[in-house]
C-alpha cells in the first residue's frame, strides 16, 4: 500500500510538471504564439513518453530474471538518484539537453521498476480470500498519492522552485525503497510469483 502511494506521488506529480519542465528547459520567446507553445509541449511530451515507454518493455523482459522485489527496491533507489541528479542539474543550470534526457530517464526508471511492480506484487502476495479487498486498498493508496503529487506540487512550486520539487520526488522515491526493504518480505514475493507462473 505504501509503496504504491509513494510511487504514484512521483509518477503523477511529475507528470503534471511536463509543461513547467519544458518551459524551464526551453523558455518561450516573446514572439512565441500560443499555438507554438501547445505544439512544443506536445512534442516535449512525446519525447518524454518515447524515453519512458521502453521501461515497461524492459520490465516485462526482466521481471522473472531480476525478480519482482529486486525490481521494485532497486527501481525506487534508481528513481531517487535520477530525481536528485535532475534537481542538481536544474539548480546549477546545466545544458537543457542533459536535463531533458534525465527527466525522460526518471520515467524510464519508474516504468522499469516501481510503477508496474506496485500493482503486480499486491495482486500476487495477498491470500485469495482477501486479495481483492487488499489489492483495492493498495490501489486506493496509490490514487491518494497521485492526488497528493498532482494537486500538491503545483501549490508549492513557486516557493521551492522546480528543483525543490525534484528533490522532494527523490526523497519520496527513497521512502518507497525503505518501505519495500522494511515491510515487503522478499521470500513471500518470490514464493507468490512462483505459484502464479
Amino acid at each position: 500500500m505504501l509503496a504504491w502511494f509513494f510511487s504514484d506521488i512521483t509518477f503523477y506529480g511529475t507528470g503534471q510538471f511536463r509543461h513547467s519542465v519544458s518551459n524551464r528547459l526551453y523558455p518561450p520567446s516573446t514572439s512565441t504564439t500560443p499555438q507554438d507553445v501547445v505544439l512544443f509541449d506536445s512534442i516535449f511530451g512525446l519525447i518524454i513518453a518515447a524515453i519512458g515507454l521502453p521501461g515497461y518493455i524492459l520490465c516485462v523482459i526482466f521481471i522473472e530474471t531480476i525478480g519482482r522485489w529486486n525490481l521494485q527496491f532497486f527501481g525506487f533507489i534508481a528513481v531517487a538518484v535520477a530525481y536528485c541528479a535532475l534537481a542538481l542539474c536544474y539548480q546549477f543550470s546545466t545544458p537543457p539537453g542533459i536535463d531533458l534526457a534525465l527527466f525522460g530517464v526518471t520515467f524510464l526508471l519508474i516504468n522499469f521498476g516501481p510503477n508496474p511492480l506496485v500493482f503486480i506484487i499486491p495482486s500476487e502476495v495477498f491470500p485469495s480470500h482477501i486479495r481483492s479487498t487488499c489489492n483495492g486498498i493498495s490501489a486506493a493508496a496509490g490514487k491518494v498519492g497521485a492526488t497528493l503529487g498532482g494537486a500538491g506540487f503545483p501549490l508549492i512550486i513557486d516557493s521551492i522552485d522546480l528543483f525543490g520539487i525534484m528533490y522532494i520526488c527523490g526523497g519520496v522515491a527513497f521512502c518507497g525503497s525503505l518501505v519495500t526493504r522494511l515491510l515487503i518480505d522478499r521470500k513471500i514475493v518470490n514464493k507468490a510469483a512462483t505459484s502464479h507462473t
